[in-house]
């Protein structure tokens, strides 16, 4: 029996991700579309510094920053004091808010045990998806 061409093999796995459906709600956003209302359900320190969700439209009419981190990423952490520095900065014309897949426990730990690493007083975004 004849082996199947690895080319044609690949070929069917690339068509078969391709063509499976998104597992995801959001799209692709064009230059001058609107951003969903977006709900941050897992957000805490934003404004109370408590543990409480927030919307896009909270923020209506502020340039926001997404800074996506991990607590492996050293040059992450080495960012936060000018990240929190610069929402001091520019006050309610910006908001800056973290990003992180790991969970506000996880999160918690981190800061409690490398007490070296600046915490900054910015909302945090937890168990991003």
């Amino acid at each position: 029996m004849k082996k199947p061409n690895r080319y044609i093999c690949l070929l069917i796995v690339f068509t078969i991700i391709q063509a499976r459906p998104s597992f995801s709600q959001t799209r692709e956003l064009k230059p001058g579309q609107q951003v969903p209302d977006l709900e941050f359900s897992t957000a805490y320190n934003y404004k109370t510094g408590k543990p409480a969700p927030f919307k896009i439209t909270d923020l209506k009419g502020k340039l926001i920053i997404l800074d996506f981190w991990g607590t492996f990423c050293e040059p992450c952490l080495e960012g936060f004091p000018k990240l929190d520095s610069m929402q001091k900065h520019f006050g309610d014309k910006i908001q800056i808010c973290t990003v992180n897949s790991q969970s506000k426990a996880v999160i918690d730990k981190f800061f409690k045990v490398h007490t070296a690493v600046f915490k900054p007083s910015l909302p945090f975004i937890t168990g991003d998806t």
